[in-house]
């Protein structure tokens, strides 16, 4: 929830002028959910992902332990209810003064580039004030803006190692996640103290339905703080000849035909 401000032409003029956002522009949470409400999921899961994925509360993807259906904790598309916020936001002054800065994505992926063009979009259409522009850059380029914690919104994704909440949610909330630990010192305090307790305690406990309990407790944060925007969980089709036998859905293989499992795969009439 804090940007490095250093030499970072990213947030324009680092100020709340019109000209661009103060590095501790996302401190205030009604500038998170006014863009947690801005985000056309539904729309982007139709036209972009082809309706080849689902929506996703939070950290914790559809099929492993503490995935959540609450559909209290599920944001929705809307842009009055993005303007309510916006207006609320550093006592009315954002949606008086307008921001400007960029979204980031990495060069030649057209769904993220997508998903920021949409966000882009509807910023300006719920205040023309607000001018969000998408950048795409190479990926070296793109992971050194993201080390450097001098991006304000970009796009990134991840892909599991094993099949346990634990492979997610310290990743996306942790105060030292693969992700969230670059969210800012903001974030990383919110985190120590609200969030690294529980998941201690998630990976700690040893009942299941109390360690799920934890975990949907955690998308809960994730919904309530609006931390991250959570797109979409992508899906995907499988395509074999009849003759082809052994395969079997693994959802911690990333990637076919390339992430198969050939060993078990044999030729048959």
């Amino acid at each position: 929830w804090t940007i490095n401000a250093e030499g970072n032409s990213y947030i324009g003029s680092g100020k709340l002028d019109g000209e661009g956002i103060p590095p501790d522009f996302f401190s205030d949470i009604h500038v998170r959910k006014g863009f947690s409400y801005l985000f056309p999921y539904d729309i982007f899961i139709a036209k972009v992902a082809k309706g080849m994925a689902i929506r996703n509360p939070g950290p914790i993807p559809k099929g492993i332990l503490g995935f959540s259906e609450d559909p209290e904790l599920y944001y929705e598309f809307s842009l009055l209810k993005a303007k309510e916020e916006f207006m609320k936001a550093w006592n009315g002054e954002l949606w008086e003064k307008g921001c400007k800065f960029n979204i980031f994505y990495n060069e030649g992926n057209d769904v993220r580039k997508a998903a920021s063009d949409m966000l882009s979009q509807y910023a300006k259409m719920v205040n023309p004030k607000f001018v969000l522009t998408p950048i795409g850059v190479q990926w070296s380029s793109y992971l050194k803006a993201f080390l450097t914690e001098k991006l304000p919104i970009f796009t990134i994704g991840w892909l599991a190692d094993y099949p346990d909440p634990h492979n997610w949610a310290p990743v996306y909330m942790g105060s030292n996640g693969d992700y969230s630990s670059f969210f800012g010192e903001a974030y990383r305090e919110f985190a120590r103290e609200n969030v690294d307790p529980l998941l201690e305690q998630g990976l700690k406990e040893t009942d299941k339905e109390k360690r799920a309990e934890i975990y949907k407790e955690l998308t809960r944060i994730a919904h309530d703080q609006a931390i991250s925007i959570y797109a979409y969980q992508p899906g995907g089709n499988h395509v074999q000849r009849t003759w082809v036998k052994g395969w079997y859905y693994n959802p911690i293989m990333p990637g076919e035909p390339a992430g198969a499992d050939f060993y078990n795969l044999t030729k048959g009439e």
